[in-house]
C-alpha cells in the first residue's frame, strides 16, 4: 500500500472518530455449543437493544463460526475483544460501556 493511500485511510478514520460515527462490530458465536449455552437468547437480546436504542447505524451485528472456545461459551466478540461466558447482564454492561 502506498503512502498516499495510508494517509487517506488514516484521515477518514480520524474524521469518523471526530464525528463519533464509528461503527462497532459485534460478532456472536453461532456454533452449536455457544448457541445452546445461551447465544440464541443473547442474539435476540442484542438485536432488541440495538433496535430500541436506534443503534442500527452504529452497530454491525454479525454471526460468527465456532472458534473452538466452546468451554468458554457463550461467547461474543466486540470490536475484536472477546467476551466469554456472557450473560444478558454482561452484554448490557458491554453495550452501555
Amino acid at each position: 500500500m502506498n503512502v498516499k493511500k495510508i494517509w487517506y485511510i488514516s484521515l477518514i478514520i480520524i474524521v469518523l472518530e471526530f464525528l463519533n460515527i464509528m461503527v462497532s462490530e459485534i460478532k456472536i458465536c453461532m456454533g452449536s455449543a455457544c448457541f445452546a449455552k445461551g447465544n440464541q437468547d443473547n442474539l435476540v437480546f442484542i438485536k432488541n437493544y440495538i433496535e430500541e436504542h436506534c443503534l442500527e447505524s452504529k452497530i454491525h451485528l454479525i454471526g460468527g463460526l465456532c472458534e473452538n472456545q466452546c468451554a468458554n461459551g457463550p461467547r461474543i466478540i466486540v470490536d475484536d475483544v472477546a467476551y466469554n461466558n456472557v450473560t444478558k447482564e454482561k452484554i448490557l454492561e458491554i453495550l452501555k460501556g
